[in-house]
């Protein structure tokens, strides 16, 4: 219903202006060394960068998913 359309736009919007971010923040704690920047990787590799968000569906609404993907 409305809910996926919402957060579909949200995450659109939110996807528009990552390139303005900035790579490392002064009051971030990395786990690791960042030695390159991650979108000239991208860029330089022929990669594209993306995500999704999973939701839990309801078996009833999917009856011939499990069959079909086994």
């Amino acid at each position: 219903t409305t809910i996926p359309i919402l957060l579909a736009s949200r995450v659109r919007f939110s996807t528009l202006f990552i390139t303005n971010v900035s790579l490392i923040r002064p009051d971030i704690k990395y786990f690791c060394d960042v030695t390159y920047d991650p979108f000239d990787y991208l860029r330089d590799n022929k990669k594209t960068y993306g995500f999704t968000i999973s939701f839990y569906e309801w078996e009833k609404t999917i009856p011939t998913l499990w069959a079909t993907v086994k």
